[in-house]
């Protein structure tokens, strides 16, 4: 996903991953599962642990990212962002809740 003007993405096979990229990790650290699964390395240059920035990164800078599908539509949708399907071997998408053990018997959880 990367904004409208980026032209260099045009081909995703040959998808240039020395090129500036935002990274959304939300355990912290600076290395994705791509990275973990292959000796492909990225140039990420800005990380962040939620994706709600995202839009707002991708559409004021050339940053491209890796972002799920049905999130990076959603933001495609109220962004003008360029969605590029792209191949590449990742881990599903967990969804969490956390909240403080004093709550664990509201029923709204």
């Amino acid at each position: 996903m990367s904004r409208q003007r980026r032209q260099d993405l045009r081909n995703p096979r040959r998808l240039d991953l020395s090129l500036p990229q935002f990274h959304v990790s939300p355990r912290g650290g600076t290395e994705g599962s791509i990275e973990r699964k292959t000796k492909v390395r990225r140039n990420v240059v800005l990380f962040t642990p939620h994706y709600l920035v995202a839009p707002w990164v991708l559409a004021s800078t050339d940053l491209i990212a890796a972002l799920p599908e049905r999130v990076a539509r959603r933001f495609a949708e109220a962004f003008p962002l360029t969605l590029v399907p792209v191949e590449i071997p990742h881990e599903p998408l967990r969804v969490q809740q956390l909240w403080h053990p004093h709550r664990q018997q509201d029923p709204s959880h």
